[in-house]
């Protein structure tokens, strides 16, 4: 059996859909941008193929969004 982990972030941009995964952190995400750390391990039969879905759900609250636009606002 063969174990990979992949790390890095998520990036969703609620305002216009997109998505994207970065490994690089630190970053400066924009106000409409939520990053969601990754971090998965693979453990990986080396003689069947695989098939893998993930799924999840976030539920980011009214004011932690004011927040974050206030602190991209000020450059923070």
């Amino acid at each position: 059996m063969v174990e990979k982990r992949f790390t890095g972030v998520l990036v969703l941009d609620w305002k216009t859909g997109d998505m994207r995964l970065i490994k690089k952190v630190p970053f400066l995400p924009e106000a409409s941008e939520i990053s969601v750390k990754v971090d998965i391990v693979l453990e990986i039969s080396e003689h069947k193929p695989i098939e893998a879905k993930l799924e999840g759900r976030i539920e980011v609250p009214e004011h932690k969004v004011k927040k974050m636009v206030v602190e991209r606002l000020e450059g923070k």
